[in-house]
C-alpha cells in the first residue's frame, strides 16, 4: 500500500490524509522517519510484488502534504535495494543499517540531504560491527543509534545490541570517526527475537513482542546506562493484553506506548 493515516491518541481517530507528488509505489517493509523541525516524513527502500526491492528516498513535506522522490544519483555509490531494513533520521542524515537484498546485508550507509548524496561507513576487517541481519529493530538517544535483534539465515535469532555515537558525524560532518559499540547486556538471551518494535521513553528502550520460536507479547526493558534487560510485568486484564505478534509498529505518545498492527501465526 501506498496510503497515509493519522491516530488522534486523544480522541483514538484515525484519519486518511490526502498527498499529491511523487508518491512512493506500492511496498511493504520500508522505513520511515519523521524529522519534527523540517515537518518532513522520509521513506527509504521497502519491498513490491514479485520481490521487487526499492533503494529510493520518498520525502513528504507534512505542510504541503506533497511527496518528492530522491533517487541514487547515477555514477555515485549508493545502498543496495532492500527491505527489513532499519533507518534513523538526524537531519540532515538518513542513516540505514542491514535488512535484505539478494542476502542479508550488514552495510552502513549515509545519505546527507544537502549534498542529496550517499556515503557507505566501511569498517576495518577486525572492528565490531552487526553481523548481517533483517527484521532487527533500531532507536536513538540523544546522538546514539542502536540496534537490537533481529534474524539472518533461516530465521535464526539474534539477542545482541549494538550502538553507533553520531556524534562525530553531527559536530564534523564526517564519517570517518564512526564505530560500532557492543553492548553486552545482562539477561540478553531474553532478547532473542524478530521482527520486534524498539521505542525510547526516559532514555530507556522498550522492546514489545516479537518473534523467537513462536510469536511474543512480552515487554522488555533495556537501560543502555548500565547494559541492563528486565522484563516487565503488566497488569490489568490478560485479556485486555496486546496478542502475541511480529513486524508490528510502536511508538510512545506522553507515557503511554502505543502499538499498532503486526500479525501471527
Amino acid at each position: 500500500m501506498n496510503d497515509v493515516w493519522t491516530y488522534t491518541a486523544s480522541t483514538m481517530r484515525w484519519e486518511e490524509v490526502t498527498t499529491t507528488g511523487e508518491k512512493p509505489s506500492h511496498r511493504s517493509n520500508c522505513s520511515l522517519n519523521y524529522d519534527a523541525q523540517s515537518q518532513q516524513l522520509v521513506v527509504f527502500g521497502g519491498g513490491g510484488p514479485n520481490k521487487q526491492r526499492f533503494n529510493t528516498i520518498n520525502v513528504l513535506d507534512w505542510k504541503t502534504k506533497v511527496w518528492v522522490e530522491i533517487s541514487p544519483k547515477e555514477n555515485e555509490a549508493s545502498p543496495w535495494e532492500r527491505t527489513y531494513h532499519v533507518a534513523e533520521l538526524r537531519f540532515p542524515y538518513l542513516i540505514l543499517f542491514g535488512g535484505e537484498g539478494v542476502s542479508d546485508l550488514d552495510d552502513l550507509w549515509i545519505f546527507n540531504f544537502n549534498t542529496l548524496s550517499w556515503t557507505e561507513v566501511k569498517s576495518d576487517k577486525d572492528a565490531v560491527k552487526p553481523c548481517a541481519r533483517r527484521f532487527h529493530s533500531s532507536c536513538l538517544i540523544g546522538n546514539e543509534m542502536f540496534i537490537i535483534a533481529g534474524c539472518h539465515g533461516k530465521y535464526r535469532c539474534l539477542s545482541d545490541v549494538y550502538s553507533l555515537d553520531l556524534t562525530p558525524l553531527m559536530e564534523t560532518n564526517s564519517t570517518k570517526d564512526l564505530k560500532w559499540v557492543e553492548r553486552k547486556l545482562k539477561g540478553a538471551s531474553f532478547l532473542s527475537r524478530w521482527g520486534h518494535s524498539s521505542v525510547v521513553y526516559d532514555n530507556k528502550i522498550y522492546v514489545f513482542a516479537g518473534r523467537f520460536s513462536n510469536d511474543l507479547n512480552d515487554l522488555l526493558v533495556i537501560d543502555v546506562t548500565n547494559n541492563s534487560l528486565k522484563g516487565l510485568k503488566i497488569g490489568g486484564n490478560v485479556l485486555d493484553h496486546p496478542k502475541p505478534r511480529r513486524r508490528h509498529s510502536a511508538g510512545f505518545v506522553g507515557s503511554c506506548m502505543i502499538a499498532f498492527g503486526g500479525f501471527n501465526g
